[in-house]
């Protein structure tokens, strides 16, 4: 009896055992494995874009066109050379509309400006037809960019009649953070006292008298937009 207790005892011994060994196999084989593994992360913010257009600081609220226009010289001792209740152009008289730019933008942009002259119908009449004495220039007037009807692709219009809105569009381009540093879009304008046709330039103040559109209307749009 003692003998056979003993022999029962040693077998389930060796079964403990194989079972524990084949336990411990399955447990390595479940985690012995090759593996690779890497992460990645970044954090940014929306680039910044602080572009502002506004009118020039040496003419902030002055309009193309004033009603009083003051001689460059007072040794005559005349204090106006142009008084008018409403905004008018005269030979002798000059002025400019103008819009700073600002500001360094992190993206690329694309600088647009649209310069657009407007004529009244009066300037078509058969006495001064063809007769345009203000002239209007992009930038400075020493830069000689004038915008007449020859910049535009045809001077007529469908009627046969002189061209009388000329638009002149200008772009540039700007590399991000390169910045628009004191950057100007501007129009300048002057109706020469002297070198003009006399005699047309009256018959234009006597059109103005007898009712007829004499007006000029001069405009300057700029727009900044991001580009990639």
């Amino acid at each position: 009896m003692k003998s056979k207790l003993s022999t029962g005892l040693f077998f389930a011994v060796l079964a403990i055992i194989g079972i524990t060994l084949l336990s411990g196999m399955f447990v390595a084989n479940s985690v012995a494995k090759y593996t690779t593994s890497e992460d990645s992360s970044g954090s940014a913010s929306v680039a910044k874009w602080g572009v502002t257009i506004t009118p020039s600081t040496d003419n902030p609220s002055t309009p193309a066109f004033n009603t009083t226009y003051t001689p460059s010289t007072t040794a005559n001792g005349i204090t106006n050379i142009v008084k008018s209740d409403a905004p008018v152009v005269a030979p002798g008289t000059s002025g400019k509309v103008s819009l700073d730019l600002a500001g360094t933008p992190e993206v690329a942009v694309k600088i647009t400006t649209k310069y657009t002259v407007v004529y009244g119908a009066g300037w078509e009449e058969t006495s001064v037809k063809d007769y345009k004495p203000i002239k209007f220039y992009i930038g400075a007037k020493a830069d000689n960019k004038e915008i007449s009807a020859q910049n535009e692709a045809t001077n007529t219009l469908a009627d046969g009649t002189n061209i009388r809105t000329i638009e002149i569009v200008v772009t540039s381009y700007v590399d991000a953070g390169a910045g628009l540093g004191t950057s100007t879009a501007e129009i300048n304008w002057e109706w020469a006292f002297t070198g003009n046709d006399d005699a047309k330039d009256t018959a234009l103040a006597d059109l103005a008298i007898a009712g007829k559109d004499m007006s000029v209307t001069l405009s300057l749009s700029t727009t900044v937009e991001q580009v990639i």
